[in-house]
């Protein structure tokens, strides 16, 4: 019997990513507030968009992140696992956005905040899955 090679199935097996996956993106985030922190680092890097993360506030269920999209409002409640639900508050709060002519939507990736951009009219979607450039030395994180 030959030899499997390092490079055969043997890494596929240990999670290696497949070759139509770009490197950049992640689905295994270890803590929600990891991928909010990526989303974030990503947001704020957008001209045209400001984005903050709620931490507390006096309304329960609030959106983690509000957007302001070219003068449009939005709101992304982040959760790292599919299988992961809103909550009924969460959900009233999305609710709520809509009826307020917002856009709101519950995201797992970034490609699904990069498709509410999209859908706002930002930018195309291809450019937005871009891997983000190197930041400038001595600039603040949001700009």
């Amino acid at each position: 019997m030959p030899k499997e090679s390092r490079t055969g199935s043997a890494a596929v097996r240990k999670g290696a990513r497949t070759p139509t996956a770009p490197k950049h993106i992640r689905t295994d985030w270890p803590k929600e507030a990891d991928l909010q922190a990526y989303v974030l680092q990503r947001l704020r890097r957008l001209p045209g968009v400001r984005a903050f993360k709620t931490i507390r506030c006096n309304e329960a269920g609030v959106s983690d992140i509000i957007l302001c999209v070219r003068g449009m409002y939005a709101a992304v409640e982040l959760k790292k696992d599919p299988k992961e639900k809103p909550t009924d508050l969460q959900k009233l709060f999305i609710e709520s956005v809509h009826e307020a002519g917002g856009q709101a939507i519950v995201a797992y990736s970034w490609e699904q905040i990069a498709r509410l951009l999209v859908d706002m009219g930002y930018d195309t979607y291809d450019n937005l899955l871009q891997e983000l450039p190197k930041q400038k030395a001595g600039l603040p994180r949001h700009v």
